[in-house]
């Protein structure tokens, strides 16, 4: 009994763990997801508009990004949007930094070593 209590527990332990680790990418994902969409239809919105608007939603699913590290950029053609920032998980003193640098557009990503590494592939 105490057996399956103990194995019981520890399962709760890595399930809760793994779910600790795996929310910053998934969040990422989420929000890249947004900037596209908001990008591919952006209608008559302005950029503040846009930019109000996504800062809304990272609020809203609490992403640890400061507006000033969020960059739209609208022209005749098209309208991009790219972002940086970090996330630290800690967990039993395991920790793990994660740095992000969603966007619009592959070509749009902030940070020119993801973007150098990403297009030899």
């Amino acid at each position: 009994m105490v057996t399956r209590l103990l194995l019981l527990a520890l399962a709760i332990f890595v399930l809760h763990s793994g779910f600790q680790f795996a929310e910053p990418p998934v969040k990422n994902g989420m929000l890249e997801g947004k900037m596209k969409d908001l990008a591919a239809n952006r209608g008559r919105k302005s950029e503040r508009s846009l930019r109000k608007e996504l800062m809304a939603y990272v609020r809203e699913k609490d992403i640890p990004l400061n507006e000033a590290k969020l960059v739209v950029q609208i022209t005749n053609e098209r309208v991009i949007m790219a972002a940086s920032y970090e996330i630290e998980v800690e967990v039993l003193g395991y920790s793990r930094l994660y740095e992000f640098y969603p966007a619009s557009e592959e070509g749009a990503r902030l940070d020119r070593r993801y973007r150098s590494s990403r297009s030899t592939r």
